[in-house]
Parts: structure tokens; sequence; C-alpha cells
């Protein structure tokens, strides 16, 4: 017995060992509460993290029925006023992602692809402040169907609000084949479930308000291995019908780290 006993410990050690080698730690799922009154949340978090490939549960209430999407990840779910919407999904893209209510609307009512539509593209820069440029650059992940893409930027802070300094300030849209996959808060991202081929990838700057400033960069990219059907992502706009866009008011944001 007691060699049993000092056996089954040096196994359980190694297992540890080996776990620390590695390095990182195993997908698990993260649940968030999201009570929503006068198109706003009430509590005083509106940025839920969580890592990579982690299983999101989104426990949400609301006092008027409505849609939440999810941008960059095309996932859209009706909500009630009575009772709590589960929403679950596994966050496979990284980068930071906005939550935007569309009230009295059900799923698939309204279209992202023209997001920034209407707005003025010119920059009000303070005299002898640099234009912001953008540069991108695109190369297959580690896995089939993966996209690595990075930005490089100048004149240009990542900011979730406008903080008045004397830069341009605000995130960057990511385009796959021109379709929107994504608002990002950092200078990397990584898409899943692209097919195999040749892309074209786009970047775009944006303000604090998802307006465009007119800068942009395109590169492409050739995946030599793509996902499986079960495994493809459409990307922003699949599916959505040609009707009038709604109301939409940005809640929140979903922060996806590396693992």
């Amino acid at each position: 017995m007691r060699r049993l006993t000092v056996f089954s410990l040096g196994i359980a050690g190694l297992a540890l060992l080996i776990a620390v080698a590695c390095g990182g730690s195993a997908p698990e799922t993260v649940e968030f509460n999201m009570d929503i009154r006068e198109r706003g949340l009430e509590q005083d978090a509106t940025v839920f993290r969580a890592k990579k490939d982690d299983t999101v549960v989104l426990m949400v209430t609301t006092d008027e029925p409505g849609t939440l999407h999810i941008h960059g990840y095309d996932h859209e779910d009706d909500l009630g006023s009575e009772g709590v919407t589960r929403i679950e999904f596994v966050a496979d893209l990284e980068g930071r992602f906005a939550l935007a209510l569309h009230p009295g609307v059900g799923a698939g009512g309204h279209s992202h692809d023209d997001e920034g539509e209407g707005c003025e593209t010119t920059l009000d820069l303070p005299e002898g402040v640099g234009a912001p440029t953008i540069e991108v650059k695109a190369e297959p992940g580690p896995e089939a169907g993966q996209i690595k893409v990075g930005v490089e930027l100048e004149n240009f802070e990542l900011s979730l609000t406008d903080t008045e300094r004397a830069i341009a300030e605000g995130h960057w849209h990511l385009y796959v084949d021109g379709e929107l996959r994504g608002m990002y808060m950092l200078p990397e991202a990584k898409l899943s479930g692209v097919t195999a081929g040749e892309h074209d990838i786009m970047v775009r700057l944006s303000d604090t308000e998802h307006c465009y400033f007119g800068v942009d960069a395109m590169t492409t990219v050739t995946l030599s291995e793509g996902a499986s059907h079960d495994e493809m992502d459409m990307g922003e706009g699949g599916g959505h019908g040609e009707t009038t866009e709604p109301e939409e008011t940005v809640i929140g944001f979903l922060e996806v780290l590396p693992r």
C-alpha cells in the first residue's frame, strides 16, 4: 500500500511538471452577469475578460426586448424583457470586441457591412500634429484555418474613449475578403475558421465613435490548409438581411487575451 501511494504521488507530480513545462492553462468556462437597464449596463464593470479558447457564458437580463450583437464574432441573440437570456460561445478570436444592443429588433435584422457610413472621414488635428498611418502584415497561424494579423501604427493611440490628446485616437477594424471580422484595441489579432487559398486582408483606422479616418492598408495571405466546413466562421455580415440599420448602443466590451 505504501509503495502504491508513493507511485501515485509520483504520477501526480509528473503531470504537474508537464503542465508547467508546457506553459499556459487549459481553457475554462467563464460566466458573467449583464443587467441592462435603460439601454446601458447597471453594473460598474463594462469590460468582460476571458482568455483565448475559453467558453464565455453571458447571463443577460434587460428591461426591454432587443438583440445583443458581439462584434467580430458574428454572434447575435434575441433578448426578452422577462427572465434571463443565456448566451454561450467559445472565445476563439483575440482582441477587444464591442457588445452592442439593438433595441426592439430580432436577430438578423441588421447589417454591419457599412459600419462607419455617414461619418466624417477627414481628420481634424491640431496644427503640427502628424496624420496617422497604419501598416499591416499577415501570415498563416499555427493551426489550420488560422491567420495572424499585426499592425504598426504611427501618430495614433489605441483608446476606447476620446481623451482629447493632441493625437488621433481609436481602434482598427479588420476585413477579410471584404467582410468585417472585428475591431481591435491590441496591435495583433488571430482569426480562426478561414478556408484554404489566398485572402485579401484590409485594416482601417476608426475613431472612438467608430467613424473611419480614411486611413487603411491592405495585404494578402495564402493558407495551404483551411478550416473544415464545421469550423468555418462567416465573419461579420454573413447571413444578415438587407434591412434598415436600427439604433445601436455599445454597452460594453469583451476582451479576449492570449492564453
